[in-house]
């Protein structure tokens, strides 16, 4: 039993995404990718927020996380990553070099940072004669539902809901493989 891991919660943008593997074995799923969080300070003369060092890290998911997180599109999305803190060494041209990794328990898209969600409401729970369905929901950070999400992109965002929910369910559509 390991006592002294060093816990870490970062929140940042994903600038990379590396396709999902097996394990050597062939028994578990692996899923990196890139992370950089900038430090934000507020500066007094100007009352304008300037970014200061940007921490890059690359975070490791396993398993079932690996999986559910590789069938979301995370690149460009600000995320929030929770687990332990491991600094990783490898050679290159006869040179020792480290890297940081975080290696996930939690990994959630940061839903301050969205302009639109679209949520979900069970039929029967709207108004008189609502059959359920979904919503628009305003983001307060912007004042609007839909600013700054294209027609495409929602026409992407709505193909993607059945099939991760049926991911998310453990069971893809008939005849489907799973995005995994």
């Amino acid at each position: 039993m390991i006592v002294n891991r060093t816990h870490a919660t970062v929140r940042g943008r994903v600038i990379a995404t590396y396709p999902i593997t097996s394990t050597n074995n062939g028994s578990g799923a692996v899923l990196n990718f890139r992370v950089a969080a900038n430090e934000r300070q507020l500066d007094p003369a100007t009352n304008s927020w300037v970014d200061k060092d940007t921490f890059y890290v690359t975070v490791t998911c396993w398993d079932s996380l690996a999986r559910r997180a590789a069938a979301v599109p995370l690149r460009g999305q600000i995320v929030v990553a929770i687990g332990t803190l491991a600094s990783r060494h490898y050679e290159k041209d006869g040179e020792r070099r480290n890297y940081t990794e975080l290696r996930a328990q939690h990994v959630a898209v940061d839903l301050g940072s969205v302009e639109s969600v679209r949520a979900q409401r069970a039929p029967g729970n709207g108004e008189e004669g609502d059959a359920g369905g979904g919503a628009e929901v305003d983001n307060p950070d912007t004042g609007s539902a839909a600013a700054g999400v294209s027609a495409e992109q929602g026409e992407q965002a709505e193909q993607r809901e059945p099939v991760l929910a049926a991911v998310a369910a453990g069971n893809p559509a008939e005849g489907e493989d799973a995005p995994f």
